[in-house]
């Protein structure tokens, strides 16, 4: 988000910015929405030295993290959006 914004202040002139921070959002959303639907899972077998049969599963759970990843994304479409609205009412030469 630091980049983007970085990006934002030095091409500021440009008008494409508003679409590619609402695109990278959108990215981010998409990304978030398929660790929520099918989260990561981790599964191991093997066997002790007595021959005992191990194995397990792990599922990642949401964290805080997460929660920051979609506050980020939720920013990043509400300052691409407020572009496209500041684009659309200034006056124009």
């Amino acid at each position: 988000m630091v980049a983007v914004a970085g990006l934002c202040l030095a091409f500021a002139t440009a008008h494409w910015w508003n679409l590619v921070v609402l695109l990278i959002a959108a990215v981010i959303g998409v990304l978030l929405f398929g660790i929520l639907v099918h989260p990561p899972l981790i599964m191991w077998g093997g066997q002790l030295s007595d021959g005992t049969p191990t194995g397990g599963m792990e599922i990642g759970r949401r964290s805080f993290g997460f929660g920051l990843w979609l506050n980020g994304a939720a920013s990043l479409a509400a300052a691409g959006i407020c572009g496209i609205a500041a684009r659309t009412q200034r006056p124009r030469p």
